[in-house]
């Protein structure tokens, strides 16, 4: 397991020497060393695609929700009842709403 650790830590290190060096080459003031360090970095976002397919990690999420307990449930005829009223209550608003709304456009 070390070994591994150690090897992926060479990896890493190898990695940030070479993305500093493209780095300072990119801010370089010759155009063509730019140009090279541009086209050698899309050329390592390629490969790093590439390898990000082959090496992913897939990380799962368990969406498992365990149910609050259930209220009693209303009769069907409470559930009517408010429904019907609520409906009705709304109505009113929006009629009493129009009403003030073509009461200020006739004045």
């Amino acid at each position: 397991m070390d070994a591994d650790r150690e090897k992926d830590l060479q990896k890493f290190l190898k990695n940030v020497d070479e993305i500093s060096n493209l780095i300072q080459e990119m801010n370089s003031d010759d155009p063509v060393v730019q140009q090279k360090a541009v086209l050698e970095t899309e050329k390592r976002l390629l490969l790093m695609e590439e390898d990000q397919e082959e090496d992913e990690c897939r990380t799962t999420l368990n969406k498992t929700m365990i149910s609050p307990p259930q209220t009693a449930m209303k009769s069907a005829e409470e559930i009517n009842s408010e429904a019907f009223l609520a409906s009705v209550e709304k109505d009113a608003k929006e009629r009493a709403k129009r009403r003030r709304e073509n009461k200020v456009l006739a004045d």
